[in-house]
Formats: C-alpha cells, structure tokens, sequence
C-alpha cells in the first residue's frame, strides 16, 4: 500500500451563469509520472469524509494500471487489486471503467478489460473486473469478477473458427446496478458482434449473456455492441419496463446503432445514428429530464463530423421515441469530439428538474472542456448553460489535457445541498474538484399609493427579498446594487443609485414621495422602473432583475378612467386601378372620426401584404400586424397620410388589399375594422420579329443535297406590364404524301435560361395567311405554309413565364431540314411557277389582340431559267464563221493606195 501527501492547490474561479466556484486539482505525477492516464475514470462518493476514487490505466506495467481512493486534504492512497494468478501485466488497463455507490463506504466496481489470459501459445482478452464492498479500505484485496473467463474461447463455423468469448473484453464499460447485479459490456464477443454480461455479485447466479447469440452473424461482425451500457425505464404497451441500454458505435452499416433489451433478453427497441463513422453509440445516457416519470434517453456520437470535423453531437429522445428531439453541438469545435462521455449531475440547481454534463475532452486542440445542460418541463434547454475549461481557471492550467474524459455523477460532498462535481484530465494526469457556490432566490417590488396620476403627490415603496436554496443558510447578507429609474416628468430627479446590504429571509425597503410638473403631464402613462444586481460573488442569485410599473393619467372618462370611444373609418387613395409595372407608389389616406370619449393613445393597426412596403414602419412594431402611432389623442377627428413602396408584385395579383383598424386606450364601442382595395390591371405592347438564314436556296439539279434552314424568332414586350411568353410556331411539312422538311431542334432562350418547348403533329386550322405576305411572288411562286387544309404542320408551343422589362427578349432558333431533291420531284410540274416560298409562322396571345408574325425561305428551281447546252453550241460555230467570212473579205479587197 502506498500513500502519497501532496499540496492540494486550490483555484477559485468564477464561472458565468452557473453555480460552481471553487476548484481544487489532484496529481500524482510527481510520484508515478505524467503518463498514468490518472484521471481516465472517476467516482465521487459523498459522506462525512467525502472520497474520490480515481482510474489510473497505465500507472505501471508491474498492476497494469491503478487505482486510488483520494481524500480532500490532499492525500491519495493506491488500492491493493494486483493478483497472483501469473497472468501479464502489462497493458491490462486496470481503471478504464468504474461504478458504483454515491456515498464513502459504499461498494464499487472497476474493470481492466485488456487483462491477458494465456491459453496455450495464444494470449486472450476475455475481461476482468474487480469489487470492491467496501470503498474506505484499500485492502485486503478485492474479489474478482470474470464471466467470460471460463466461456468458450474459439467456435467453428461452415469449417472457419471465430473467436467466441476469447476476446470479449468484459469490463470496457461497467454499470453498477445494485450490490447483487452488475453490467459489464463486452464488445469482443462473437467476432466483436458484441453482448451485455449480466453477472452476479454475490456468485448466486450464472452470468447472462444479452443478446444470447446461438447463431453467428457475420454481418454484424466488428459492430461493437456493450461498447457503452446503462439502464432505462421505458413504456411499453403502457407499461413501464426497465431495460438494458447497450451502443453498438460501427453498427448499423457504420452509423451506429443503440438497442435496448429487457433482462430476459428480448430486444425492445433500437435506434441508429444518421452519419457513417459518427460513433453514434459510444456514449448513452437515461435519465428523466422533464419530471414525466419517463426517462429520456441521451446518446453520443462524438465524431460526427459537423461542419469540420469530429466536432460531435448529442442526440436527444425524450420519453424514450423513435425519432429525436433535439441535438446538442457544444461550441461546434474542430476536432473536440463532443459527445465522448454523458454524466448525469442530478438537480444541480435545486430547480426541480435534472441536469447533465457532456465532455469533449479533446476540444481546444486538446486540453478539453465540459458543458452543463439544464433539464425543464420541456425537456433539455437545447443551449449549454455552462462551459466549464481549464483556461477559466485562475492559476497556470496550460498544461492541462484531456480534461473531461472522466465526469463523476453529481453529489453534494460539502453538505450545502448543491451537487459537486470531479473531472478528469487523462493525458495530463489530472483531476479536478468543482465545488458549487449557494443559490439565492430574490424577489423586487414595487407599490405606489395611487392607481391613475392626477394632480396630487405619488408615494412610492420599493423592496428586495431573498431566500437561499439548500440545506444550508449559509449567505446571511447580500450586497444589491439597486437603482430606481422614473419618468422623465418627475419633478426633481428621477434616477436614484444605491447600494444595499439585504439580510436573509427580511429583506429591505425603501420609500420615496414624488411629484409631477404640471406642465409635462400628458396621456402617456406615468413609468417606474427598479432593478437589481448582486455585487458579491459568494453566491449564485436567481430571479427577475428588472421590473416595472405603468400608471395611467386620469382621462376623465368617467370614475373608472376607462375610455369608451366610438371611432369610424374611411379611406380614400389617388389611384383605384393599378397598373402592373407602372406604378411604383400608392398612397393612402385615412379618417377617423370619433363620436365617444376622448381616445388617447391611439394606434393604427394594418395589415398589408407582402407586395408593398410601408415607408414609414420604422416608427411601427411588427407583430401580427403592423402598430403604428396614429394620434396622441383623439377627441374628435383626425387623419393619416400613408404612403407605400411596391414590391414584389407578381403577375398572378388582381388585386391589392389592405386592412386597417385603429384602437385607443379604453373600449372602443363598435369594430372599426375597414380595408382598402385597389384593382390591378396590366398594359404591355408584345411583338414578334422572324428571319431566315439562309434566304434563299435552289432546288432541281441532280446533284441537290439536303440543306439546313433556321428559323429565328424573336419576341420582346414594349411594356409597361409584364407580358406572358406563351408562343406559338406552325411550320409545314407540305402535305400527307411526303415529308419534305423536317424540324431538327428547337432552341429557346431567355435571360440565358432555356425555355422549355414541345411539338406534336397537325393538319391545319388556321385557314388565315397574312395581309400582303409577299404580294410580288404570289404568282410566279408556290407558298408552302400552314393556311393550306392539305398541308400537314408542326405545332410548336414554348413556354418562357414573362418578360418583364423593355430590354428583355426572348429568342427561338428552329433548325429545318429542306429536302430539296425530293422537293424538285414534287412540284417539277408546276410550269409557270419560278420559286417556293416556305413560311413558318408564330403567334402569341395578348390580353385584348393576337399577335403575328412570320420567317420565309425563297427556294428558287435552278432548270426553269436554264439555257439548252445546244444553244450555246450552235452560237459559237456562227461566231467563228462570221469571224472566217471578215478576215476572207479584207483579204480580197487588199490594201487600198494611198497617195500623199
């Protein structure tokens, strides 16, 4: 046995919002060094002499890791649990888990689940715990607890052995139950499919394996079942069981899974994590947060990765549902791995409902913080109420790491009746004491002598009191810094400063007689205002710090002082008909006549759709409605000029409406809700614009290909109104018999955007062609377009939305294969016609016309102009002879004399 005395340093800390103060630290570095993981796990047992019992996984390789009972004053002693069986040592992890009893004396139970059992050449891991009765004496030495130690090492399955219990490192979570009953996860069992030992303490029964596998399942092979166990009470058929939570963190398909069985083995109920690799599972914790007499269940998943990575979350399932409910995060650090480790702190803050801590011991690139969450009726508030960190501590705690890997439960160990809590630092070997400071509850008052403000002086009390939560009265006095604020016309001053030293369960008072000037009295009521704040540290105060107190002016409205008003409205605007995507303004004004009691205070109420925008609602109060001022007061009539900003108005809007009552102070006698409506109409000049490329092409020789035609339309909008982009084109294929042309594609765009288009085949109905389409050609050319009911179309129909401004146009490029040899075939008996004209056409609607327009392609037959080659023939040879006959001719003649 080996006892070490060491100064016990304590740093005070103030901690924001919570209630824990004092932190004491306890090393054993300088005996052991710093690599002894002391701190790994912990168990704080409160009593008389509270005690803290501390894991310590590789403190040595002569036990395989430690444990140690340590007092408050500083002194740590080793417990005596090495055992002489010839087993190995090194690397058993002795301390890696811990549980049990909160109160010094109490039984415990610690585990080393890499202890080696040697079997043959190989060397096995099948668990090994210890248990201790009685947690004040470090010897004599401890009982061992191995259920798996005689259990089947290897099976065989279809002729292939897999490790059986071998490797089922009992002990790699433990759940004290009661002095009879322990849990013990065992992930390794089946090929690390994994079960729950529910073993005996008190050696009376034969262990139970949960779930009790009697086929093997290699699907569910390495998916770590008993990585983290606990217990939960549930509902089940309305009743309630108490069952055996088990994570499963590389189970389903690497999500991670979490199931429940009864302790007959039965699964009840199972949930899975919603990230591949989250380790959802690795942590659970049941506990009844929202007092229904239900547990809730917590699970971690401490590398989920976030928006980083292994930042961690908590998930939440109140009651124990299928789905979860909330999911905490932390500060959502890279890396710190929140989630790790689920520690419940009972009722830390006395307000009737649990509360837990959640560590994420690798935060902060490693040194580690712990978060507080608050239970209440509706569960757990969803925002950490406390961030405990090394770095908040006073004194040098950089060397501080791993903090939060060990969270003892919460137990009052200084006998003030607020829970304390102990944290481990592994890395750095260190283990934190959080003491709690004392919480008060204070309440503040406010009394005048007068309920309405007349001419007369105004008596004012104003108090503090306070009550202190806990066994212990322990704060008899608390420093207030109290101040009274009021209204801007009091006569003389109106903010009072001090300072008050309040005694406990008496409270203070102070009284204050003022008046108003005469001439600032008008109908706003008369405002008090009082808060508090405690300037001492020694406590955590609780309660409302601020309060208020309105008291209204006398109206004269009768011995009540309760107006009853009768107020009607009207409404007029400049405009009743609004035109889409011209007007930019609407104004509106509206009337109040009032033929009750004054009306004071007066507030125009309205109710606008989202198209328009008050211009003057900074001086509004958004709820429901918006609250504006309309008139200090209103004895008779009164007006208001509104004015609004379109918007976001949308084509699909008729109209525009707006609703608008007024209220006062008092009762209105009759509703005086009204609205005004303005009509929305639209105005816009749409056109169509069509071309060909290319204009024009030849058909009828022999060696005539197929050739492209595009078609390009495009439409654009003069305004001012949006114009919807519906378009239509016709293009003909000429008729029944042959399909001389063919669309190849169509390709509409708009701002960028493709337009969506679709075509079937038709035989036309139009039965229209337009007014002087090409009066010069009409007859010498065949037209070839849709006005013909023997010609067979296609129909094109796009759908753009709207164009919205002048400077938008929507194009359409429609490709058209011409067939020109067959083309040449089909009309080479038209004798008198030179050309083809092929139209396309295209048309929209608009509100009140249709409007048209049309791309054409000349198509000119190349054998109707052409000369025989004959002719060209027979004129050369008369050319060459008339040449013949003029040389011939000159020759004869001679040349002439000429004399000089």
């Amino acid at each position: 046995m080996i006892i070490i005395l060491f100064l016990l340093c304590i740093k005070s800390v103030l901690l924001f919002n919570f209630n824990m103060d004092n932190v004491k630290e306890i090393s054993v570095n300088s005996a052991y060094g710093s690599d002894t993981y002391f701190g790994y796990s912990v168990l704080l047992q409160d009593g008389t002499q509270p005690l803290i019992i501390i894991g310590a996984p590789k403190l040595s390789s002569r036990t395989g890791g430690g444990v140690f009972a340590c007092k408050l004053n500083g002194i740590c002693t080793n417990y005596d649990l090495v055992t002489s069986n010839g087993h190995t040592f090194t690397g058993n992890f002795l301390g890696m888990s811990m549980d049990g009893t909160g109160e010094t004396g109490g039984p415990f139970i610690v585990c080393a689940p890499k202890k080696v059992k040697a079997e043959g050449e190989n060397n096995l891991l099948p668990g090994h715990c210890f248990y201790k009765q009685n947690s004040s004496y470090v010897s004599p030495a401890a009982s061992t607890v191995n259920p798996l130690y005689d259990k089947p090492t290897i099976s065989v399955h279809n002729k292939v052995g897999y490790y059986d219990y071998g490797f089922g490192e009992a002990g790699l979570d433990v759940r004290f139950i009661d002095r009879t009953t322990v849990l013990l996860g065992a992930p390794g069992v089946k090929n690390w499919n994994g079960a729950i030992v529910v073993d005996s303490l008190s050696n009376t029964r034969t262990p139970k394996i949960i779930p009790e596998r009697k086929a093997f399942f290699p699907e569910e092979n390495d998916t770590y079942f008993g990585y983290t166990v606990g217990t939960a009470t549930i509902t089940v058929m309305g009743e309630q069981v108490a069952v055996i939570v088990g994570g499963s963190p590389r189970g389903g398909s690497l999500n991670g899974a979490v199931k429940m069985y009864d302790f007959d083995g039965n699964l009840v109920r199972e949930f899975f994590g919603e990230e591949p690799g989250s380790y959802f599972g690795s942590s659970v914790l049941a506990v009844d947060m929202n007092n229904d007499q239900i547990d809730d269940l917590l699970v971690g998943a401490p590398m989920g990765s976030g928006s980083t990575y292994d930042e961690g979350y908590v998930y939440v399932y109140l009651s124990i549902t299928r789905s979860y409910q909330a999911k905490l995060t932390g500060s959502r650090k890279t890396g710190a791995r929140f989630g790790t480790l689920i520690s419940t702190l009972g009722d830390i803050d006395l307000d009737g409902y649990q509360d837990i801590a959640i560590s994420a011991p690798f935060e902060d690139d490693g040194i580690g913080a712990v978060y507080i969450y608050r239970g209440g009726s509706k569960g757990i508030e969803i925002v950490y109420s406390q961030r405990l960190s090394p770095s908040s501590f006073q004194g040098n705690s950089g060397n501080v790491r791993g903090f939060g890997l060990g969270i003892s439960k919460g137990k009052d160990i200084d006998g003030n009746g607020h829970n304390d809590l102990v944290v481990g630092a592994f890395k750095s070997g260190q283990v934190f004491v959080i003491k709690t400071r004392s919480i008060i509850d204070f309440q503040l008052s406010l009394d005048t002598n007068v309920s309405s403000i007349g001419n007369g002086p105004i008596a004012i009390k104003y108090c503090i009191y306070y009550t202190q939560k806990g066994k212990v009265k322990d704060v008899r006095l608390v420093n207030f810094k109290v101040k009274l604020n009021m209204d801007y016309r009091v006569n003389g001053e109106n903010n009072f400063e001090h300072t008050w030293v309040v005694p406990l369960e008496r409270g203070a008072c102070e009284n204050l007689t003022v008046t108003i000037q005469p001439s600032m009295i008008d109908i706003q009521p008369f405002r008090i205002t009082l808060s508090a704040d405690v300037t001492q540290t020694e406590a955590i105060a609780l309660g409302q710090n601020k309060i208020e107190k309105l008291i209204p002016f006398s109206h004269g409205c009768g011995d009540d002082n309760v107006c009853q008003t009768d107020i009607s409205l009207e409404a007029s605007s400049d405009k009743k008909l609004l035109v889409l995507g011209l007007d930019n303004t609407l104004n509106l004004d509206i009337f109040a006549d009032n033929h009750g009691e004054p009306g004071y205070q007066c507030l125009l109420y309205l109710n606008i759709p989202v198209e328009l925008d008050y211009r003057n609602k900074d001086k509004c109060k958004k709820n429901e409605s918006l609250i504006c001022p309309f008139a200090s007061s209103l004895p008779s009539t009164a007006n208001m000029h509104l004015k609004f900003d379109i918007t976001h108005l949308t084509t699909d809007k008729d109209s525009i409406l707006v609703q608008f009552e007024i209220k006062c102070l008092g009762r209105n006698l009759t509703p005086n809700k009204q609205a005004f409506v303005w009509n929305v109409v639209t105005k816009n000049s749409p056109y169509i614009e069509g071309k060909s490329e290319p204009n024009n092409l030849y058909y009828g020789n022999e060696d005539t290909s197929d050739q492209e035609i595009t078609h390009t339309f495009t439409v654009g909008n003069f305004g001012p109104s949006p114009a919807k982009l519906v378009v239509t084109f016709l293009l003909p294929i000429v008729d029944k018999e042959a399909n001389l042309f063919k669309v190849l594609s169509v390709k509409g765009l708009l701002n960028g955007h493709s337009i969506s288009c679709s075509q079937k085949y038709r035989n036309n109905e139009r039965g229209h062609r337009p007014e002087n389409f090409l009066v010069e050609y009409v007859n010498k050319s065949v037209i070839l377009d849709c006005s013909d009911n023997d010609s067979a179309c296609v129909e094109i129909s796009c759908d753009g939305g709207y164009l919205y401004r002048s400077s938008e146009t929507a194009t359409f490029d429609i490709k058209i294969n011409a067939d020109l040899k067959s083309l040449g075939s089909r009309y080479k008996s038209e004798q008198f016609k030179d050309s083809i004209i092929y139209v396309s056409s295209a048309f929209l609607n608009n509100s009140t016309t249709r409007i048209e327009n049309y791309a054409s392609t000349l198509i000119f037959s190349a054998s109707k102009n052409s000369v025989p080659l004959w002719i060209y023939i027979v004129g050369a040879l008369i050319g060459c002879l008339l040449l013949l006959l003029v040389i011939f001719l000159l020759y004869k003649v001679g040349r002439p004399n000429c004399n000089f």
